[in-house]
């Protein structure tokens, strides 16, 4: 008997545990809103940009576009704090709120101690003369510490805890104005001065690992960063955590940043406007390679002027003038992409020149995208049955529509993952990782601002190579790679397919994998039971004659529409004090039984096994899991 219970509990806290598929599908999905802005931001960048060249008169209109092209790429800190918020506290308006106020204190804190020495360094606090590359940032012209992302997420993190700690606190009589979710925002600004206080003591060391980690993965021989990545995000698939893994290299300085190469890529641009050797150029004339930004462009306006150069001066106001602050101050390979690719002073090829291989880790996802997963699906919809042909042309359709012009790709490797992994991680993966390596191989430069599909590859592949022709981005090797590897992958799989083991994984229902639909659906029945009840009293509540569910209420919150809608409930009464519900046993699903077990478990554990047959049930529900890999 000692088992059995222990078996109840065991189910009831598995039942109850948050998968790692769910936590980052979650966090995905919360990160969505901010993923589907990137192409409408984008757009706006390369508008400017087309003006810029076929006008010289239009630089009103260039601001314009400009600007609206930053209003998100250059705050990104803000609106993921904004969206994992509104994600893990069902979007409620005061936790927006505090977010917001939470990242403003958050940025103006560090900013107010942040010292601009104007000889390329800062000081902050206890950390002298630091390299204004690694820590400078601007905020809507406040000066503070670059924390990207990861300083958005951390305050975003602190308001969900919080907010989700204190959303009901109840104060003594006479504050209940401060009480609830209004305490939240009162205490806030205290906690976000705390972490801020935290970042200044921690983040100048892990930002400066970033920037070195970054350096590092740049200078990789043979593409090995790129078929390392691509490879790892696919693996992540399986579990929703892509945005994890790819988030720190396509938007954070583990990407590369813009800033680190300024020096080098203004040399080169003032060299050969001169006539002279670029390489060593700003060396011979001893200007500092610490020198960002403004205090770079006077370094380099006096030594022009000194050195009998001072009439190109003007082309050097042009290019800082065509560049900016914003632009230097972009990170991460998908950003930093997006702004090389869509500016005529400064272009993609100069940082591939001076050692910084913008879009390694977006332009490896185009081939796989467009042509590889396509061409797997048509090699797995011709093994389906002609039966199961009709029956599932617009899925894949569909599927094969969202993978080439979307770059969405997982309807189609969902066809595969769940029902032969060995497929998936020991050929498809390491394939999709040979593909980045060798677009990075044959330096093919295409950004993305949403995913890598069709679209993307007209507005940061095409769009770019045709406004600014300057720009060798290779763009036409991405279909001939991508037909090769297309053809590749067809033939693998149409004849691997053609196999009966494999043959018969090919499925009906590919929407997503049966056994996680199955899964999600009883988690989610079980969850929304516990809160159908809400407050139960301590007395006499379990099962009676074991068709009946005796139930004390406090203050009669209980949701009896929804329990009257499920089928293993066939009536409701309210009697004297409590609710009587009569149960129709043979409705009882894997969740609605756990549900049970739950409110009855602490009155009387001795009657689990005669009442609801728990070890029978609950070694169905542990087979379940077994067979589908949840637990």
């Amino acid at each position: 008997m000692e088992n059995e219970k222990n078996l109840s509990q065991f189910a009831i806290k598995d039942f109850n545990k948050i998968s790692p598929t769910s936590f980052f599908k979650k966090i995905g999905s919360s990160l969505f809103p901010i993923i589907i802005l990137m192409p409408i931001f984008g757009l706006f960048l390369s508008i400017a940009n087309i003006i810029t060249n076929v006008s010289d008169n239009q630089d009103q209109l260039v601001k314009v576009f400009n600007f609206l092209g930053n209003v998100l790429f250059k705050n990104l800190g803000l609106f993921f704090c904004i969206a994992i918020v509104i994600g893990f506290t069902k979007n409620k308006g005061f936790a927006v709120m505090a977010a917001v106020l939470s990242y403003l204190i958050f940025i103006s804190f560090i900013g107010a101690f942040i010292k601009n020495n104007g000889d390329g360094t800062v000081n902050l606090w206890f950390y002298k003369n630091q390299s204004a590359k690694v820590l400078l940032d601007y905020f809507f012209a406040i000066p503070t510490m670059q924390t990207g992302v990861f300083g958005g997420l951390a305050v975003g993190v602190i308001v969900i805890v919080v907010y989700n700690k204190f959303k009901n606190i109840t104060l003594p009589q006479g504050l209940n104005l401060f009480a609830k979710e209004r305490f939240v925002l009162l205490i806030m600004p205290l906690v976000t001065i705390f972490l801020a206080v935290l970042f200044i003591l921690i983040w100048p060391g892990v930002v400066l690992g970033l920037n070195l980690f970054g350096q590092w993965t740049t200078k990789l021989p043979f593409g090995i960063d790129s078929l390392i990545f691509k490879t790892i995000q696919r693996f992540l698939v399986i579990i929703q955590g892509q945005v994890i893994w790819h988030g720190p290299f396509w938007w954070t300085s583990v990407g590369g940043s813009l800033i680190d190469y300024q020096y080098q890529i203004l040399e080169k641009f003032v060299g050969n406007g001169i006539g002279e050797n670029p390489e060593g150029l700003f060396g011979s004339w001893l200007i500092d390679r610490n020198l960002v930004n403004e205090q770079l462009i006077a370094a380099v306006k006096f030594s022009l002027a000194e050195h009998g150069f001072e009439s190109f001066s003007p082309q050097v106001d042009l290019w800082w003038q065509g560049t900016g602050t914003d632009f230097w101050s972009a990170q991460g390979d998908q950003i930093a992409g997006v702004f090389a690719l869509n500016n005529s002073w400064v272009n993609v090829d100069d940082f591939w020149d001076a050692g910084l291989k913008i879009t390694r880790f977006t332009s490896g996802g185009f081939t796989n995208s467009m042509f590889v997963l396509p061409a797997i699906a048509l090699a797995l919809f011709l093994n389906l049955d002609k039966s199961q042909r009709k029956a599932n042309r617009g899925y894949y359709l569909t599927a094969i529509l969202m993978s080439s012009l979307m770059g969405i790709t997982e309807p189609i490797e969902f066809l595969f993952l769940y029902a032969n992994p060995l497929l998936y991680f020991g050929f498809y993966a390491p394939f999709a990782g040979l593909q980045a390596m060798l677009t990075t191989l044959f330096e093919i430069k295409v950004g993305s601002t949403f995913s890598t599909g069709l679209m993307d590859y007209i507005i940061n592949g095409i769009l770019p190579t045709v406004v600014n022709q300057g720009q060798n981005t290779r763009i036409y090797l991405i279909p001939i790679l991508g037909i090769g590897f297309g053809v590749i992958s067809f033939v693998s799989f149409y004849f691997l397919y053609k196999k009966p083991r494999f043959k018969a994984s090919l499925g009906t229902n590919f929407s997503e994998p049966q056994f996680f639909n199955e899964y999600s659906r009883e988690k989610n029945l079980y969850q929304r039971l516990k809160t159908s009840v809400g407050e139960l009293g301590s007395s006499d509540r379990g099962v009676v004659d074991g068709e009946f569910l005796k139930l004390f209420s406090v203050n009669n919150q209980i949701d009896v529409g929804f329990l009257t809608s499920q089928p293993f409930v066939e009536s409701i009464k309210f009697l004297d004090n409590y609710f009587l519900i009569k149960i129709d046993k043979t409705q009882l699903t894997y969740g609605s039984e756990l549900w049970i077990y739950a409110l009855i478990f602490e009155k009387d554990k001795n009657h689990l096994k005669n009442q609801l047959e728990e070890k029978q049930a609950y070694q169905n529900f542990k087979k379940m899991m077994q067979k589908n890999k949840l637990n």
